[in-house]
């Protein structure tokens, strides 16, 4: 095999698969943008690669990318007590990152969910019985109420986030 080859056939499949979320993602959304995309996290699960988004309606949608098929839409606030006032997105987006772990199946999803009136975030890791996908929840953390920068997760399990506090000054936490 020759570099070019190579880097030929990934070109072209890296070319295929953004295509392919492209198309995904914009074929399923509704007409008032409650199901925008706001993160994305690819992962390979056996043979198959599927995608995960973290939605503006506070849902994880997962598709598979080589049927283009939405297999899974889960709440990340389910079960959660939210009280009795509707939660609105805050100044910062969603975001979801992945949670290596040793194992191709053992991973978990982080999300910063930004509100009005508070930030947090929800750590789940993906299960599949009798051929369903959901997801379990593991954690919720609130956030101190500062402007998140970007945020990871070890594979340990510590959240390490850096922020800025209300002076521009950045922190790690």
């Amino acid at each position: 095999w020759s570099s070019d080859v190579c880097s030929s056939d990934l070109s072209s499949y890296l070319g295929r698969l953004w295509d392919n979320i492209g198309g995904m993602i914009s074929s399923t959304r509704s007409s008032d943008g409650s199901e925008a995309v706001l993160s994305l996290v690819i992962h390979p699960i056996h043979n198959d690669v599927y995608i995960f988004a973290l939605c503006k309606d506070h849902k994880i949608r997962m598709w598979l990318t080589s049927t283009h098929e939405c297999v899974m839409v889960a709440d990340v606030l389910c079960g959660q007590k939210q009280g009795p006032m509707q939660l609105v997105l805050g100044a910062q987006n969603h975001l979801l990152r992945k949670v290596s772990s040793e194992t191709s199946d053992g991973f978990a999803l982080a999300a910063f969910l930004c509100f009005s009136e508070h930030s947090q975030f929800c750590v789940f890791r993906p299960t599949r019985i009798d051929g369903q996908f959901s997801l379990k929840h593991i954690a919720t953390i609130y956030s101190p109420e500062f402007d998140l920068i970007d945020f990871s997760v070890t594979q340990f399990g510590r959240i390490v986030a850096l922020w800025t506090n209300p002076d521009g000054v950045p922190l790690l936490r």
